[in-house]
């Protein structure tokens, strides 16, 4: 456990169970006085909460048992090491249930202060510094590991996650042809897929893997979160635009209607080559 490692507050006891935080880690771990009073000592490390909801709004154990079953949700003490490729699929599934509720980032808190609420999840003092931090690959080969196949279907599951690591790929890839480095979320900042920088502007996307099944319902959540994205880093002072890229083209050729009348550009990869990925002024 090292500063820069995320965190996330899982609720325990007998009711309303599951995951209610999220932050990344600022110390290294550190002695102190045992919280019970009982004069023991223990380790602590201070964490600064990027999202913090209350046991109504919490992530349900009985979720994240069902979608990451590789992970250990009922420790009786300590805390729990989650392991790649397991912690990328959890930052998207807290990100998809933030999404949910309508919530991106609620309370910033260090150590054991008292929350601070901000209007946006930019960190003071870098609302106009570089968006993101250097692209970090999508694992194309994650796959599920065991489930349950009376819920959901584990080949679904799978075949969902590689479309989408996928086309976030190629679209990096696309990126870097054009001499655009793509850009991956720091700490702290608006959780999106993929960000890049061009001519002063602040270029930040959501990606989404889509099947006859579920598109409505992905499109629909893919953006609201790239609209709420832009949002956040306008609050911050920054010029920025959104961008939906999906895996194929949408059935309904009204999302491209919608999308243009919300200044939203929306692309797949058979339409990367005619899209505008920069504004040339």
């Amino acid at each position: 456990m090292s500063p820069g490692d995320r965190a996330f507050l899982l609720r325990q006891g007998r009711h309303e169970r599951g995951l209610v935080a999220s932050g990344s880690i600022t110390s290294e771990i550190h002695p102190d006085k045992h919280w019970d009073g009982s004069g023991r000592v223990t380790n602590y490390c201070d964490v600064e909460w990027d999202a913090i909801v209350g046991p109504d709004e919490r992530l349900p154990t009985e979720v994240l048992q069902r979608r990451l079953p590789s992970v250990h949700w009922r420790p009786q003490q300590s805390g729990t090491e989650i392991k790649p490729p397991a912690d990328r699929a959890l930052e998207r599934l807290w990100r998809d249930h933030l999404a949910q509720i309508g919530r991106v980032s609620s309370a910033h808190r260090r150590g054991n202060s008292a929350a601070e609420h901000k209007p946006t999840g930019i960190p003071k003092g870098r609302a106009h510094g570089p968006v993101g931090t250097a692209y970090r690959e999508a694992a194309e080969d994650t796959a599920s590991r065991t489930r349950d196949p009376w819920t959901v279907d584990p080949d679904v599951i799978d075949r969902g996650l590689r479309g989408h690591a996928t086309t976030q790929n190629a679209a990096a890839k696309h990126l870097r042809e054009l001499g655009i480095g793509p850009r991956s979320p720091r700490p702290g900042e608006p959780t999106f897929d993929l960000a890049w920088e061009a001519d002063g502007i602040a270029f930040v996307a959501e990606v989404k893997s889509l099947t006859s099944a579920n598109e409505e319902q992905q499109l629909r959540l893919g953006l609201g979160q790239v609209l709420r994205y832009r949002q956040l880093l306008r609050n911050g002072g920054r010029a920025a635009e959104a961008y939906l890229i999906v895996e194929r083209p949408p059935a309904d050729p009204a999302w491209d209607s919608l999308c243009q009348a919300l200044g939203v550009v929306l692309t797949y990869p058979s339409r990367f080559e005619k899209t505008e990925w920069r504004h040339d002024g």
